[in-house]
């Protein structure tokens, strides 16, 4: 009900993967350097179509993965969801495709108020997300809708024989 009533206020939109999606995931994820796909807890690059076949018709633990999509359904982006080992804490993993979705103002008025709608109505306090040093857009757009730096894991991935660093983001939900 809560995303429903959301979906007539926001600029845009979320919807769970579905095995029809495979194809293009596996065009967005193959060899992406984005924190999204090699910053989390499997750490692991898929690339085929059976394993996003798989992810998407079999989630894992309580991670939600959702779809990002404009008004007229066109996907743009993908987050993921799932609850920190600190009680009201919940992380994200946030992947927008394009730098020009970064930069647009309806989606991040969306994207905060989607934020808002759906963790505002849980117990949820603060949500963390992790961002790569490659990933400037994606940093600019979290700062822009309100998320502050809280702390950088310095060479935190080590990905194409480089260590790279990582950025970690917080906002309070009732600030968003």
């Amino acid at each position: 009900f809560t995303m429903v009533r959301a979906a007539f206020r926001l600029t845009i939109g979320v919807r769970s993967a579905e095995e029809s999606d495979a194809e293009w995931l596996v065009k967005w994820e193959n060899w992406n350097d984005a924190a999204y796909f090699t910053y989390t807890e499997g750490g692991v690059l898929m690339g085929t179509k059976y394993d996003r076949e798989m992810d998407a018709l079999h989630p894992t633990g309580v991670a939600q993965e959702m779809i990002l999509t404009k008004k007229d359904g066109a996907p743009f982006g993908l987050i993921r969801l799932q609850p920190d080992r600190l009680e009201g804490v919940m992380r994200a993993w946030v992947y927008i495709r394009r730098e020009t979705d970064c930069a647009d103002d309806a989606v991040r008025k969306g994207f905060r108020g989607l934020l808002k709608e759906a963790l505002g109505h849980q117990q949820v306090r603060k949500v963390l997300v992790t961002v790569s040093e490659q990933e400037i857009p994606l940093r600019s757009f979290l700062e822009a809708v309100g998320f502050t730096l809280a702390g950088v894991e310095r060479e935190g991935l080590y990905l194409h024989r480089r260590y790279f660093n990582v950025y970690h983001f917080e906002a309070a939900v009732e600030e968003l």
